[in-house]
């Protein structure tokens, strides 16, 4: 059951209550009583008209019965024992004031119903009681609503009780709080008789402003629909709650019933999951950072790489050469933390327009000596290797690649030559792609930037140390 559906259940038990207590009053106002004086023994010496509409009896007729023809026998009995009490009582004391009693009477046709009787003693010139007079009122349909009220309060109060979430109950002039259920209690960390007749400010639940805001927003719309709200506990601690509460009328008072959902820890898992998306777009972002900062690196390296192969340590730009690619090496350092961290979450690999390092590699592997064929795209890549898959021994082939991308182009090489040997060259590190790749089988990996040595040493090692033309599906 939702929180408006218990709400709109206790209103409605709510306005039963008030249908059942003015419908009490009415009853009341104009039932019509029977008048009667009787002696010590019973004897029915007066009674009001009335008795005919009430018992079915003429006034005659009435006279002439003894007690125990138009009551119960238990009322009878009952009845005797009072009388017997109270005429005692009443020799010692003419002021005596009798309670109401509650009697149930038989009508001449035999039906029962319940009577109200209000009886005083008479007394004679000595003060010694002669006979009684008193005033009958039939509270059948009385007690007929007072039946139903219980079971609409037993209802009410079942259902109160029995609520998951706390539940409170406090007048809406005062704020004093009227009832409260066990989860109210506990979430409170107040006892029930140390919360009832005192206010939410008082106990510190609310501050005055929140309660002057709360009490603002009932009276507009009549009802509140989970407003947020700040709830103290008894500990002190500071609860994250949405309030439910609606107004009802018990009693011919304006009640407040309120539901308190505490979203406290909902509220920090939002937090968390927030700070993880966060997280989540701080590394992707950072894995793209690292990917293309490796990729400028690489050209970096590449090129200066091959001019220090030409120039032998003595000469003058030598050390400046060798200065860069300690350089490139610090940055690649840096790009690996980067990658570390970005490995928390999976970076998106998009395609890039890089020609430029098509060009950088294609001249670094000619000066290795292998015979290069370029392509500029996934797509053209597997073009020319329908075409000349006969005169290429191995592939090298970034994941980046523009078109296709490069799992999808090695793939597709593999289903012209499933033999095909290939090397993956990436801006991420190998940790990153070895799940993935490793299981399309490839004859090994490279991550950027390398060392001409090392990207040597393993072509070699692809090709068995023999030559050939050096198929490049982009070398990005």
């Amino acid at each position: 059951m939702t929180v408006e559906e218990c709400l709109d259940r206790y209103e409605g038990i709510g306005r039963e209550l008030e249908r059942l207590e003015e419908r009490y009053r009415l009853v009341e106002e104009h039932s019509r009583d029977v008048i009667f004086t009787e002696d010590m023994n019973f004897r029915i010496t007066y009674v009001s008209p009335s008795v005919t509409s009430m018992f079915g009896y003429t006034v005659e007729e009435i006279c002439r019965l003894q007690g125990k023809s138009y009551m119960t026998p238990e009322s009878m009995a009952r009845a005797m024992r009072d009388f017997q009490k109270y005429s005692a009582l009443a020799r010692k004391n003419k002021d005596l004031d009798l309670p109401l009693m509650e009697y149930e009477y038989v009508r001449k046709d035999g039906s029962t119903f319940w009577g109200e009787l209000k009886v005083n003693f008479i007394y004679d010139s000595e003060g010694n009681p002669i006979g009684i007079q008193g005033i009958l009122r039939n509270i059948d349909e009385r007690k007929k609503i007072e039946a139903a009220l219980r079971e609409s309060q037993s209802k009410f109060q079942t259902i109160f009780e029995l609520s998951p979430q706390p539940i409170a109950l406090s007048e809406m002039h005062t704020g004093l709080l009227k009832e409260v259920n066990r989860k109210f209690c506990e979430l409170s960390g107040f006892s029930r008789e140390e919360v009832i007749n005192r206010t939410a400010t008082e106990l510190g639940f609310y501050s005055e402003a929140e309660r002057k805001r709360f009490i603002e927003t009932l009276r507009e719309s009549g009802k509140i629909e989970g407003i947020e709200m700040a709830f103290r506990t008894k500990s002190g601690a500071i609860l994250n709650t949405l309030a439910f509460s609606r107004v009802v009328r018990l009693q011919n008072t304006d009640m407040i019933l309120s539901i308190v959902v505490d979203v406290t820890e909902q509220r920090r898992l939002e937090a968390m999951l927030r700070h993880a998306q966060k997280m989540e777009a701080v590394g992707t972002l950072a894995g793209g950072i690292a990917h293309d900062f490796n990729n400028l690196l690489q050209g970096v390296s590449g090129f200066t790489q091959v001019l220090l192969m030409e120039k032998p340590p003595p000469d003058s730009d030598y050390e400046k050469l060798a200065a860069i690619e300690n350089i490139v090496k610090r940055g690649s350092e840096l790009t690996k933390r980067l990658l570390v961290y970005a490995r928390r979450v999976k970076s998106e690999l998009k395609p890039l327009q890089i020609n430029q390092q098509v060009i950088e590699v294609c001249k670094l592997l000619e000066h290795l000596g292998y015979a290069v064929i370029t392509a500029m795209s996934g797509e053209e890549a597997v073009e020319i290797f329908q075409e000349q898959a006969q005169d290429i021994d191995l592939v090298i082939l970034d994941l980046g690649m523009p078109g296709m991308g490069g799992k999808i182009c090695m793939k597709e090489l593999n289903k012209i030559r499933p033999e095909t040997q290939v090397i993956i060259a990436s801006g991420y590190s190998q940790i990153d792609q070895e799940e993935d790749i490793t299981k399309m089988g490839i004859a090994g990996f490279v991550g950027k930037p390398y060392q001409i040595e090392d990207l040597d040493i393993m072509i070699k090692k692809a090709l068995g140390q023999t030559q050939g033309v050096v198929g490049s599906g982009a070398s990005f």
